[in-house]
């Protein structure tokens, strides 16, 4: 079984990944595997769960 991993993201402090994060708990990624940034812009070379998202890919194994 492939392992889902879900990510969101806003822009500003103000905005709210409530809605994102519902959605994404209901296609059955795991609590513990959704990670959420707030205030990060996408133009950032450098986002906290783009780092995540790249050590999970680079040690998870096929299946």
């Amino acid at each position: 079984m492939t392992k889902l991993i879900g990510d969101a993201r806003v822009s500003t402090r103000q905005q709210s990944t409530d809605h994102q994060q519902i959605d994404i708990l209901a296609a059955g990624v795991r609590r513990d595997d959704l990670y959420v940034d707030h205030g990060i812009s996408g133009a950032r070379a450098s986002r906290p769960s783009s780092t995540v998202h790249s050590t999970h890919s680079k040690t998870a194994t096929p299946s």
